[in-house]
């Protein structure tokens, strides 16, 4: 395994990461689906403009990473390494991705699209969800303690499905909470 500390790579199509540990690197334009990134070591790197659709990560160590329009989708990162595992998503589409059962506290996603993605029994404890499609997104026995979804569209929870003790939500969101009782509201 190689070593890379302090290095832009711009990958091309096709191309793919030398199996290693990465710190403070960017990497940039790789083309990657179904790659297989199992055991890699990323520690404080930011990802920009990469596609790493449905690539498998088990035991890959993501650390203060950052991934900025990249997309993702279908990818289980669910089995990546749990320990100091820390991201942050801006602008990316990360449709169909699991996240099962991660401790993801503070984690940031802005204005990425989640369609269909997986939050069950996550703990996203003081998260946010900025300008974030959720359209179909999973959150079932997730800790959503101090969450800011006032941002997101087409959010859809079950209160009683989920902790979301101090959770941001705008009146329409809040609304949206209450459809599971099939109630009217006028006014």
């Amino acid at each position: 395994m190689g070593y890379f500390e302090d290095q832009t790579l711009d990958g091309l199509k096709g191309d793919l990461l030398l199996p290693g540990e990465y710190e403070y690197c960017e990497i940039r334009n790789f083309r990657c689906p179904q790659a297989d990134l199992s055991d890699f070591i990323f520690r404080n790197c930011t990802f920009l403009h990469c596609d790493f659709s449905m690539i498998r990560v088990d035991n890959t160590t993501f650390s203060e990473v950052v991934f900025k329009e990249c997309k993702l989708t279908g990818t289980s990162l669910q089995r990546c390494a749990p320990l100091l595992l820390s991201f942050r998503f801006e602008h990316c589409v990360l449709g169909m991705v699991s996240f099962f059962k991660l401790k993801l506290k503070n984690t940031g996603f802005t204005n990425c699209d989640l369609t269909d993605a997986d939050f069950a029994e996550c703990d996203l404890t003081g998260s946010s969800f900025s300008g974030c499609n959720l359209q179909g997104t999973r959150f079932e026995q997730t800790r959503l303690e101090k969450v800011d979804f006032t941002g997101a569209q087409n959010l859809f929870l079950h209160p009683d499905l989920n902790t979301i003790t101090g959770a941001s939500f705008t009146t329409e969101q809040a609304l949206g909470l209450l459809v599971k009782y099939k109630i009217r509201i006028v006014g």
